[in-house]
């Protein structure tokens, strides 16, 4: 939390300001005043370290005339594209994702860029004129009304200190949330995720959702996976266990005669937050036989030769 905003007072108040203000809320919430309060010493340390903090700028060189720092009038637009990776079952319910090197909401001011003051301060767009030059042309010079502070010079706000009004902060990784039933390809944008007061650009983050799953894939509203069984088992009927995206098991009957690459749904089993449930998609696969195993290549000569008897 920033000193300012402890003890309530706008960027350009004086010591004297500020002292008042301490003394204010010291008193309210002293330990020896609040016996049954077990939070007033916390936030008297916070008061005395918010004070001390802000008295020893104070009284620091070439500190007396400061102004809270300002945006520059014209920041660079400019769009950042990230990728983010899920698996299918995170693109089916939805989750939260890191990504790197984006803007995220300022916890002081929660994203507004400005703090409420306990009363008027100063507007520090027109500098308390109430009127701010605006140029039309080379030759022209126009006053209009201060569009902060309509016109009145003062303000029951200053801007945030943390992120210099700008709403968000530059964070080395900030949690987005993914929403459910999130299909490869689409792109998500967080607004406001390029601004970088640092950088005093400004933008949007683009992010494409990238689906890698090793056992599952995404088919529109489907889910497709594969399942392998024993071409003695495709061919007699068999029942197999399917892992689901979730990490629950379907047991799945395979009918006899089925053949390699048999497909069998499960209903509603896909991508189930969309306006219609998908399914999952089961395709069957044949593993193949090695006639170096003991047993195979005879068992193999005795199918053939009663299929041709039949035949």
């Amino acid at each position: 939390m920033n000193p300012f905003t402890v003890l309530g007072v706008p960027f350009n108040a004086t010591k004297d300001e500020v002292t008042a203000a301490y003394r204010q809320l010291a008193k309210k919430c002293h330990p020896d005043l609040n016996p049954n309060d077990p939070e007033a010493a916390q936030r008297f340390r916070a008061l005395s370290e918010a004070y001390k903090t802000l008295v020893t700028d104070l009284e620091a060189p070439g500190q007396r005339n400061r102004r809270p720092p300002q945006r520059a009038s014209a920041p660079t637009v400019v769009t950042l594209r990230r990728n983010v990776y899920l698996t299918v079952h995170e693109a089916m319910t939805g989750c939260r994702k890191p990504v790197e090197g984006i803007s995220g909401p300022c916890s002081c001011c929660s994203g507004s860029g400005r703090v409420a003051s306990p009363g008027p301060v100063e507007c520090t767009a027109c500098l308390g004129t109430g009127v701010r030059h605006n140029r039309n042309s080379p030759l022209i010079r126009l006053k209009v009304a201060c569009s902060d502070c309509s016109g009145t010079g003062k303000v029951t706000w200053f801007i945030c200190h943390e992120c210099a009004g700008f709403g968000t902060v530059h964070m080395d990784e900030c949690a987005v949330d993914i929403p459910p039933g999130t299909r490869p390809g689409e792109h998500l944008v967080i607004p406001g995720g390029a601004d970088n007061r640092d950088e005093n650009v400004v933008g949007d983050v683009e992010i494409t959702v990238m689906v890698k799953d090793p056992n599952f894939r995404i088919s529109g509203d489907d889910v497709e996976t594969a399942v392998a069984v024993d071409i003695f088992d495709a061919a007699l009927g068999t029942t197999v266990n399917v892992p689901l995206p979730s990490g629950e098991v379907f047991r799945l009957v395979v009918p006899p005669e089925t053949p390699h690459g048999g497909r069998f749904r499960i209903k509603g089993r896909g991508l189930h937050y969309t306006e219609t449930k998908g399914d999952l998609v089961v395709i069957l696969k044949t593993k193949p036989l090695k006639l170096s195993d003991p047993g195979v290549r005879d068992a193999m000569l005795a199918m053939r030769a009663a299929a041709s008897i039949s035949a």
